[in-house]
């Protein structure tokens, strides 16, 4: 078994008992040999500490070493296999329209009734509330120290580390002792990102077409082959103006959007709770009765703001938002009755808009959406009450503030250094001409 960061075998006993070697991949892998040995020890250290401090079932850990100075030879964690079944193996259908692809052994079993939906959702929230309760006094990732205490070190979220931002020495990883902190270091981190890393398939200006948007699967289909033609076509993610567009959305969120996180506060309470922020079907498992019976992948685990634990976790794939008003509500439901439960904090409509806030954030940071434009246009709404109408004009409202920001100093020596790279005129209509010839 292989992944983005790890390689896995299952290791079976003679009693019936299954056990999991893991490793980090050493070539291909998502990051570094150095994060990618801290992600190993942070993820070991969140386990433990989870699995003492509450019921999320989670794996157990028998052993693991983060250096390769072991009999093995390589860095390693060995635990428990996760019971259960992937949610995966059934289909959280975010659309309505039916996709058109041959039958085959790793299709989901079927699609997922709104029912289902919500008693995973409902769990989720009960989770997210025992993780609330779970403080620290800094914000980054957990370590275990002297295999009986833990502290926190380094921030490992994918905003950090994914996409070759470990790679990068001016990006800030804490501890952070404050909120204001870790906004700002996500913020240059996207904005360091921009100047300097590969921008994949994010054009700001123009978002990746999605099934949702269209009423049948042929019509996505054949918008998002135009959409593949027209990014080709002068280069136009890796282009000096798309990048000079996320630095400026960057100047957007750090000026205009991170002063509204803090408000309303939610009641003083010591400390920053540890999230997931990698939770998708992939990462959860269940029994026939949608029980979820674990929780895995837990290595870019950090301590956060406690207002991003109220943000409704994305089904099937963490870049996804869920659109299912159900299933939010589950969510919220499952987080509220636990916190009657045990007595403790119970969010208010306010508290929930900022976790809102926090979903649409964080898909933007971490460049781990199809939509980044939409996102900043919903986290712009939310954070200055701004109305998106019908025809338009909360678009073209945050197309204007873009441009204005453009005009500002930062942005203009930003644009004449960013436009020193671009590939010359004469490669670009070079590459065009043989992507239209292809």
């Amino acid at each position: 078994m292989s992944g983005a960061l790890n390689w896995a075998i299952l290791l079976k006993f003679d009693d019936g008992v299954e056990w999991v070697f893991r490793s980090p991949r050493t070539r291909y892998a998502v990051v570094g040999d150095t994060a990618a040995c801290r992600l190993l020890a942070s993820e070991a250290a969140t386990l433990k500490y989870i699995r003492k401090h509450t019921s999320i079932p989670v794996p157990e850990v028998f052993h693991y070493c983060v250096t390769d100075q072991n009999d093995i030879g390589i860095p390693y964690i060995l635990m428990s296999k996760a019971a259960g079944n992937p949610l995966a193996t059934y289909d959280w259908q975010t659309y309505n329209h039916e996709r058109p692809k041959p039958a085959s052994p790793t299709d989901p079993v079927r699609a997922m009734t709104r029912d289902e939906k919500g008693k995973i959702m409902r769990q989720l929230g009960n989770y997210a509330c025992q993780l609330f309760q779970l403080r620290f006094a800094t914000i980054g990732s957990l370590f275990e120290q002297d295999g009986e205490d833990y502290n926190i070190e380094e921030c490992l979220s994918p905003g950090h580390v994914l996409h070759g931002r470990d790679d990068i020495e001016d990006i800030s990883r804490g501890p952070y002792h404050g909120e204001p902190d870790y906004y700002s270091s996500l913020v240059s981190a996207l904005l360091l990102h921009a100047e300097r890393l590969p921008m994949e398939h994010h054009i700001l200006l123009a978002p990746v077409p999605i099934p949702q948007e269209y009423s049948d699967f042929t019509k996505y289909r054949s918008a998002e082959r135009r959409w593949n033609d027209y990014a080709a076509l002068g280069g136009k993610a890796e282009s000096s103006k798309n990048r000079l567009q996320y630095s400026i959305a960057s100047y957007l969120i750090r000026d205009q959007i991170i002063p509204h996180l803090t408000r309303p506060n939610i009641p003083r309470m010591f400390g920053f709770p540890l999230c997931h922020h990698d939770l998708s079907t992939q990462n959860i498992f269940v029994d026939g009765e949608f029980n979820i019976t674990c929780v895995i992948d837990w290595a870019f685990s950090s301590t956060v703001p406690p207002v991003q634990l109220l943000g409704t976790p994305g089904l099937p794939h963490p870049r996804d938002l869920v659109f299912d008003s159900a299933s939010v509500d589950a969510f919220r439901s499952g987080f509220e009755d636990e916190s009657r439960t045990i007595g403790g904090f119970v969010p208010e409509p306010k508290h929930w808009t900022i976790g809102d806030m926090m979903s649409h954030l964080m898909r933007l940071v971490n460049l781990d959406a199809l939509q980044d434009y939409h996102h900043l246009e919903a986290l712009h709404q939310l954070a200055l009450s701004c109305s998106i109408s019908q025809d338009g004009g909360g678009a073209n409202h945050i197309r204007a503030i873009l441009a204005g920001l453009a005009t500002n100093p930062e942005a203009l020596a930003l644009a004449e250094a960013l436009a020193a790279d671009d590939e010359p005129e004469s490669e670009v209509k070079r590459q065009d001409h043989t992507c239209v010839r292809t």
